[in-house]
């Protein structure tokens, strides 16, 4: 149960539990009630003590206190008029417990406890309350005798103040009108890395970062703060390393009593590691949503991959020998198809969060086949010098090196779009030792690297958009020029390869990237094979999809691998003409998503009518379908569109093969 008188709350000090409390300790002692009589003695001696101070009878009731007392709690009341000393002071262990604390021990012994107090003036402080049990001589009877000493209490509130400040988490920083510091807490010593002694005395200016905003910026704090009000904001200061960080702030202004300000406080927190936690979190779900848009439009853009690489293909076959500059000219095509084809899957991949599939690789031989590529995109105006002096390999994925070099290509021939100029690519072995300097600053171990220097005579960079030129969809490109994608893409294949890239560029010097990927064993050459022919002996196949691209490209295909293709637009007119002679045909292929009848609908249907049937289903995104779909299916082969000439030579003679032999 509690009290209150006014804004000032305290426990139970009702008369009836105060006096059955103190009456059960008085018991202890053999006293019972006695006159009061001889208290008065104390009146006229109370005065003479400079503290607060009174007289306490077993009810709680104040019999006697001095002016000092009457003057800090201003209770306006005669001592006649007995007043309950709740309503002024109380300890802050509890009644109780400050009894059963003075009673049990030598009634010479004085007890100091913390107590509450509710001032004249209405303000709530603490004090130091001293008690001690005193004895009537003439019947025996018990009264408590205190001081409050709220001056010692007020000490202790600054003391306290000041321990809190020297152990918050948060850094404290006090200065003069003028700027210079007077007071730094541990927390700002740790996090700056000067000690108190180094820094006061010093004009806090030179924590400053050093931007070129610097001054307009803090002449905008100190209008707000010599208004008298508070600011509160985000800035970058300067370590005594020389390290920049980031901090959340908020500086206050410091009045006297007449208002006048007198100091600024400041009060701040380290936020960089949570400003580069938010980077990377905006950068995953910005590549994240590259995924999700990849993964929608990855069917429609296979099927353009497929009937474009399926014509080429188609065309390659009839090409004479001799015409070598076209043969060569389809053969780049067809690469170039293939590329784009893996790099489909390399963002389907992303989005869901699979493992890459890496192996080892000889990276010189990528970097030869993306320059020619590159060469042929770029004016006459840039070119392109190439120094592959390593044979080295390294573990990655062909596509991902394939797509650093062009993006780190691409990137410096847009530096040097209106003049013109030159790209140096080298591709060099390198050996870094555990204490190097690239080791140390970029966290990679030492050891043997593969060196990819490219290097550009364009127009450069200067500081801020060098701090800027990794994070995804950054660009200094005009508004259709580019993403902004190419050197996150770049950074994040290169990190993943647990390796690192450095920049170094100055407006007007051009720019050079250096991409160190760990090095593996020298490859061995092998000599490329032409694909292996495989043709069909006139099976008959039904092919079912709703592009009708797709659709007349199949069926020259399959008939020049000397099938007989019966293609048909969409999977209900495909299960139409099956049903009319279900016999008729030795394979079915069909596209996975298509309206009206999806591509394992059809699947169904033609097996129920046709358990023998062997089915291929053909998609541009796996993702929607699982092995266990497929294996519960019964369908013999799932391929990913764009499907290659030679990947459906292939898996057709397998299946048809197989079929022969268990009938």
């Amino acid at each position: 149960m509690s009290e209150q008188t006014g804004d000032f709350s305290y426990e139970a000090f009702n008369h009836d539990s105060f006096l059955n409390t103190f009456r059960e300790v008085t018991v202890s002692f053999g006293q019972r009630v006695v006159r009061e009589g001889d208290i008065e003695s104390l009146k006229a001696s109370l005065d003479m003590l400079p503290a607060a101070s009174f007289v306490l009878t077993e009810r709680g009731e104040i019999v006697a206190a001095n002016n000092a007392f009457s003057a800090l709690f201003n209770s306006g009341l005669p001592v006649e008029t007995h007043f309950f000393f709740g309503n002024f002071i109380r300890p802050v262990s509890g009644l109780k417990e400050w009894l059963e604390k003075i009673f049990p021990v030598s009634l010479k012994e004085r007890i100091r406890i913390e107590a509450l107090c509710r001032l004249s003036s209405g303000q709530k402080c603490s004090g130091a309350l001293d008690s001690v049990i005193i004895k009537n001589k003439s019947d025996g009877r018990f009264y408590i005798s205190c001081e409050i000493d709220v001056s010692s209490a007020e000490s202790e509130v600054v003391l306290r103040l000041a321990s809190a400040i020297e152990q918050a988490a948060e850094n404290i920083v006090i200065t003069t009108l003028d700027g210079f510091i007077i007071y730094v807490n541990p927390s700002f010593e740790k996090l700056s890395g000067y000690s108190h002694d180094e820094i006061t005395g010093k004009n806090a200016s030179m924590l400053r970062s050093g931007e070129n905003k610097d001054d307009e910026f803090y002449q905008n704090i100190d209008n707000v703060l010599m208004g008298g009000a508070v600011w509160s904001g985000r800035m970058r200061n300067r370590k005594k390393n020389g390290d920049i960080y980031e901090k959340d702030v908020t500086i206050s202004p410091v009045k006297d009593s007449s208002g006048r300000i007198i100091n600024f406080v400041s009060v701040s927190r380290d936020v960089t590691e949570s400003i580069r936690l938010e980077k990377e979190l905006r950068q995953a779900q910005k590549m994240q949503a590259i995924g999700t848009l990849a993964g929608g439009i990855a069917h429609d853009f296979n099927n353009l991959l497929m009937s474009m690489m399926g014509y080429t293909e188609m065309a390659l076959t009839r090409l004479k020998e001799e015409d070598r500059d076209t043969r060569d000219f389809l053969s780049q095509v067809c690469i170039s198809g293939k590329r784009a084809r893996d790099l489909i899957r390399q963002i389907l991949t992303f989005s869901r969060q699979s493992e890459r599939k890496v192996a080892p690789v000889q990276a010189g031989l990528i970097i030869k086949e993306a320059l020619k590529l590159i060469r042929s995109i770029l004016p006459s105006t840039i070119r392109i010098a190439s120094d592959i002096r390593s044979n080295a390999s390294c573990i990655a994925d062909p596509t991902e090196l394939h797509q650093v070099i062009m993006n780190l290509c691409t990137n410096a021939a847009h530096a040097m779009m209106e003049h013109g100029g030159t790209i140096d690519v080298v591709l060099d072995d390198v050996l870094l030792a555990a204490e190097s300097e690239i080791c140390r600053t970029k966290g990679i171990k030492g050891g043997r690297y593969i060196m990819l220097s490219v290097k550009d005579t364009g127009k450069g960079m200067d500081s801020g958009i060098l701090e800027r030129i990794f994070e995804p969809f950054f660009t200094t490109k005009k508004l259709g020029e580019g993403t902004g994608m190419g050197l996150s893409v770049v950074h994040g294949i290169v990190k993943d390869l647990s390796g690192c890239i450095t920049v170094e560029s100055r407006p007007g010097r051009g720019s050079v990237f250096k991409i160190y990927i760990p090095a593996t064993a020298p490859l061995h050459s092998v000599p490329e094979q032409a694909p292996e022919q495989r043709v069909g002996n006139k099976e008959v196949i039904l092919f079912a999809d709703d592009e009708p691209m797709l659709v007349d490209m199949m069926e020259k295909m399959l008939s020049m691998l000397n099938y007989s293709p019966v293609s048909v637009n969409g999977g209900s007119n495909a299960l139409e003409i099956f049903k009319e002679s279900p016999d008729r045909f030795d394979l079915v292929i069909t596209d996975l998503t298509m309206p009206g009848m999806t591509g394992l609908q059809l699947a169904r249907e033609v097996l129920a009518l046709r358990h023998d049937i062997p089915v291929v289903v053909c998609s541009g995104y796996s993702e929607i379908i699982s092995r266990e779909d497929i294996e519960a299916l019964g369908i013999k082969a799932f391929l990913t569109k764009p499907v290659s000439v030679n990947e459906l030579s292939k898996t057709l003679t397998s299946i048809l093969n197989s079929v022969k032999k268990e009938s």
